[in-house]
């Protein structure tokens, strides 16, 4: 009996102590496996099973945690999918629009480029015509404009070429130094008849070939240069190109275009080369454009390895900076970036307001090697020249700006044309930056030949060519001194001057006198009037005379 009830007090305590923690623990156990991690067990007890329970729900809660984690993390995987599906329908959305754009632009470009192609064929026909100097100056402007527009009308498309990364660059041979220049010409009518300087100014190392995207070349040259004379009312602009570095076969080449505009507020200078972006919100309104140019060039200059930036400062005006490597181009047989000219020794005067326009020009014919002295306004001219002359060392060429404060161009060939010296029978040739280009006034007023600025350096050495009376062909031949020759004209011409002054017709004279000594050319018009004028002393119109000469010599 006492056995039986030792076993009965032994399976109650067994049951309290061990059977019911172990129930407990086993019911945990099912309700973790069914995903009830947040079930707990009593962890009061103080025994091993107390510390069993503690485990236990110190397991749970780790459960719990990484089951939350991975709950979440699947949601984020779930939802992440659901972006990249999203995405791949908007890139498919926004592919079909950009196709949809493209054909759209595509089919405005045709309906733009069909009367341009008209009006730049048949100003190609009107140039096949005879015409007058100026008017084949209007026509060829006129037709490098339009050539322009149609590259302008580029940029739209451009602009979606980068936007897709499908603009791509060529690489041909181009002269740069021709570019810039053809760059300037097409610039010069926006600036209409604003008091506006523009300038070009070629380094003296620039390479006469180079191998590139001469057509992205000039567009960028281009939108920059028509920048500054939209923002520019008055003063200069001026574009510089030159080489800034040089490694095995390619070149870096570095264009300046400078103005004197309205400048740019330095915490502006960044977003101007950002796409829609204008330095202003009122630019639009007042200057026109849609900010993309900028932002081309930008693309452009990196496609080339160069890069594009500004520096500016507000009232004073800009500097815009263009860096591009470009390859070498093989040598080109002829290929010079000085003709060699037989005018070394000549002595030129040149006379400008302008300073940086004086020093671009000295350049250029001391390149030639000629002398050059160089006077800023129209009054020291006549002195400077008889000066010379009585030295024994006359000047052989003048050239002159025609809008001079004080003193105009026309004013100083006047003064030059009705001294009464030697230094009347100068040639001379007149300098104007106005689209107004009438070689007539230019010659009535006592100029042998006129250009338009900027002074284009090949332009120039023709028309000095053409008026000192040397070509290539002739080879070295030893330069007559210009006191002597004139002193022998005055010789032989001095036993007809009565006849002359005696006879009513003198344009009858005038032809049977410039038979008898040989003078036939138009070349020897400033000769033989200013020879003919010295000795008349006044005693007949001067214009009169130079007229009736030079239609006998024409």
């Amino acid at each position: 009996m006492a056995i039986i009830v030792v076993l009965v007090l032994i399976s109650y305590l067994f049951g309290r102590k061990i059977a019911k923690p172990l129930a407990m623990l086993n019911k945990a156990t099912e309700k973790i496996g069914k995903g009830d991690f947040e079930y707990r067990i009593d962890e009061r007890r103080k025994d091993e099973f107390g510390a069993l329970a503690r485990s236990f729900n110190s397991m749970a809660g780790k459960l719990q945690e990484t089951t939350t984690s991975v709950a979440l993390l699947e949601n984020e995987i779930k939802h992440r999918k659901q972006i990249e599906a999203d995405l791949r329908e908007s890139e498919e959305k926004a592919d079909a629009a950009n196709k949809a754009k493209s054909n759209f632009l595509a089919n405005m470009s045709h309906e733009i480029r069909t009367p341009m192609n008209a009006v730049i064929g048949f100003t190609d026909m009107l140039l096949d015509t005879d015409l007058a100097e100026d008017q084949r100056d209007y026509a060829t402007t006129v037709k490098k404009s339009g050539e322009t527009l149609l590259s302008l009308l580029n940029d739209i498309l451009d602009f979606s070429k980068i936007e897709a990364g499908e603009l791509d660059i060529e690489k041909i041979d181009f002269d740069p130094e021709l570019l810039a220049y053809d760059v300037c010409e097409v610039i010069r009518p926006r600036i209409e008849s604003k008091p506006i300087e523009i300038l070009c100014h070629i380094g003296a190392e620039l390479p006469p070939y180079v191998k590139g995207d001469p057509g992205r070349y000039r567009q960028v040259l281009t939108n920059l240069m028509g920048n500054a004379s939209k923002f520019t009312e008055s003063g200069e602009i001026e574009l510089s190109l030159d080489i800034e570095a040089e490694e095995g076969d390619r070149v870096k080449l570095h264009a300046t275009i400078r103005d004197t505009g309205v400048g740019i507020p330095k915490d502006k200078l960044s977003a101007i080369f950002d796409p829609f972006k204008q330095a202003d919100g009122s630019t639009t309104r007042k200057y026109g454009g849609t900010g993309l140019g900028l932002s081309i060039c930008k693309q452009i200059s990196r496609l080339m390895d160069g890069d594009i930036w500004a520096e500016s400062e507000v009232n004073k005006g800009s500097i815009f900076h263009f860096t591009s490597w470009l390859g070498k181009a093989e040598q080109i047989e002829g290929a010079w970036r000085f003709t060699p000219l037989p005018f070394r020794g000549r002595k030129v005067l040149i006379v400008d307001d302008n300073q940086r326009n004086l020093e671009i020009l000295t350049h250029i014919l001391e390149s030639a090697g000629m002398e050059v002295v160089a006077l800023k306004n129209g009054e020291g001219v006549v002195p400077t020249l008889q000066k010379t002359l009585e030295a024994g060392n006359p000047f052989h060429l003048c050239i002159s700006d025609i809008q001079m404060p004080d003193m105009s161009g026309y004013e100083v060939a006047k003064a030059i044309r009705d001294f009464k010296s030697l230094i009347c029978t100068l040639p001379m040739i007149a300098l104007s930056s106005l689209m107004e280009r009438d070689a007539r006034l230019c010659k009535e007023g006592g100029f042998d030949g006129f250009l338009s600025k900027p002074i284009h350096r090949d332009k120039l050495f023709q028309m000095i060519e053409r008026l000192l009376g040397e070509r290539k062909d002739k080879g070295e031949e030893e330069r007559k001194d210009l006191v002597e020759e004139e002193q022998k004209q005055l010789d032989i011409l001095e036993k007809y001057l009565p006849e002359l002054m005696a006879e009513e017709d003198i344009k009858k004279v005038v032809e049977a006198k410039a038979s008898e000594l040989e003078i036939s050319s138009i070349k020897e018009m400033g000769k033989l009037m200013g020879i003919v004028m010295k000795e008349l002393n006044g005693k007949a119109d001067g214009g009169v005379v130079r007229q009736v000469v030079q239609d006998t010599l024409s």
